[in-house]
């Protein structure tokens, strides 16, 4: 290889790895989670947001991603069940970060379903106090259903406004 194409070739492996670093940004349109609750929702009505998550490590795929931020405090240990419909496999993960992007990490709080209908269980435990999104989606494919999040133990409720009268 010439020094010319070395060159060309470096600007464009350099062009492709920074355009990756950025990752794509994602919202939490499923709102903030608080525990401990039981609530339905219905991953048709989201959108795809990410084709990765986690570092961008985990490909999902474009199935509809349902996106929830969440923050926790020191010590909480909180445990978050998604049971899907029979009609797909469930996948969870728990992002950290301050904003929702598919460059932030996520330890070992991925799992999946192990059927289609089947629980898929992911924990708090041994995270650092701080912000995250949970996100749920259909790692397999496109299909969508209806599923329920579980959220035992506390989420801490965020002051959002105080006064002394």
């Amino acid at each position: 290889m010439n020094t010319k194409n070395f060159v060309r070739f470096g600007l464009l492996l350099g062009t492709v790895l920074s355009a990756n670093a950025f990752g794509q940004a994602c919202n939490a349109t499923g709102g903030t989670l608080s525990g401990p609750s039981s609530n339905n929702f219905d991953l048709c009505t989201f959108t795809d947001q990410l084709a990765q998550d986690c570092g961008n490590a985990t490909n999902i795929g474009n199935a509809n991603d349902a996106i929830f931020s969440f923050s926790l405090a020191a010590g909480n240990n909180t445990t978050i069940t998604v049971t899907p419909a029979a009609t797909y496999s469930a996948y969870v993960g728990i992002m950290s970060g301050a904003s929702c992007n598919s460059t932030d990490t996520c330890g070992a709080t991925e799992n999946t379903s192990a059927a289609n209908g089947a629980p898929v269980t992911t924990s708090t435990n041994g995270l650092a106090a701080g912000s995250y999104f949970l996100i749920v989606s259909n790692i397999n494919d496109t299909t969508c259903g209806t599923f329920t999040l579980a959220v035992s133990g506390a989420l801490p409720v965020e002051l959002q406004n105080f006064s002394v009268n």
